[in-house]
């Protein structure tokens, strides 16, 4: 008798191995309050997710300390965790990229600048990226913009607290705070009110090849699969376009940059890694693209 119940306890044992096997890992999405608020970062993780095939469930973790100690919690083993990040070569050796540009390429590498009402008429002036040398610069601490600027000989200051970069920027104690096309609209509506003098140059546009990406930890190489599998189904479905599309700061964002009254300024591009260069080429955002229906 005894000899049975262990082999019925085994065969139920076995039996639920795959159920327990399917059991969804929380993936935490970790982004300050600000980033979170258009939601389309975490929608765009959970299609990939989903289109992966594996079980996960997402979970938005609002972290408001700086990017590098963001990053340093995304080094440390453990939870399944996430987070969105504009790449550097740097990064890409500290933490898994996982090389689909979120933006495909649309806006990322495309910069305006927020100043002060002092220093946007001397901003008209402007043509080259020799003139732009006459301006200081801002940018958070340990941001990816920080060695591009620079090493464009842009004079550029770094703050630890987020809300200086937008003060400092108001006061004139620097010039200019450049900032993503999708970023920028909101930022300024959330902070006019405070900085009163703060406002969006409406002259000028910096181009450099960029892209934003998911990043994991190192130890979850089995997470970046999933995520990057999940991205190239979504993007050859149309889904991953029609997902970005969809979101209504896209929308708005091109419709308030004005982009074809603007002066063009190229700062060089050899800070990118060759899978970036690859990635935003394979990644691109095609007019008009529609999503595929799905097969029943």
């Amino acid at each position: 008798m005894p000899r049975l119940l262990l082999t019925i306890l085994t065969l139920l044992l076995g039996a639920c191995l795959p159920c327990l096997a399917e059991e969804p890992e929380t993936v935490h999405l970790i982004q300050s309050a600000e980033n979170a608020g258009e939601g389309y970062n975490e929608a765009l993780l959970k299609l990939a997710l989903t289109k992966s095939g594996k079980p996960y469930r997402v979970a938005v973790s609002i972290d408001e300390s700086s990017q590098l100690r963001r990053i340093e919690r995304i080094k440390t083993p453990g939870e399944a965790c996430v987070i969105v990040l504009g790449t550097s070569p740097k990064l890409e050796t500290e933490l898994l990229a996982v090389h689909a540009p979120i933006m495909l390429g649309v806006g990322s590498g495309q910069r305006i600048l927020l100043t002060n009402k002092a220093t946007a008429g001397k901003l008209k002036s402007v043509r080259t990226l020799e003139d732009l040398r006459e301006f200081t610069f801002i940018q958070g601490l340990g941001w990816a913009d920080v060695p591009i600027l620079r090493a464009a000989g842009l004079r550029v200051e770094e703050v630890y607290k987020g809300e200086l970069l937008y003060r400092m920027t108001a006061a004139g104690r620097v010039d200019l705070f450049p900032r993503g096309l999708f970023e920028i609209g909101g930022e300024y509506r959330l902070q006019k009110g405070t900085n009163p003098e703060l406002v969006i140059d409406e002259h000028l546009l910096l181009t450099y090849p960029f892209a934003f990406y998911f990043f994991v930890g190192k130890d979850r190489q089995d997470l970046h699969n999933d995520i990057l599998r999940g991205l190239e189904a979504a993007y050859e479905s149309g889904e991953f376009q029609e997902l970005l599309t969809s979101t209504p700061a896209f929308a708005t964002a091109l419709h308030e940059a004005k982009l074809e009254k603007r002066v063009r300024i190229d700062l060089p591009g050899h800070h990118v890694t060759q899978e970036t260069r690859e990635a935003l080429d394979r990644f691109r955002f095609i007019p008009g693209k529609r999503p595929v229906a799905a097969h029943p």
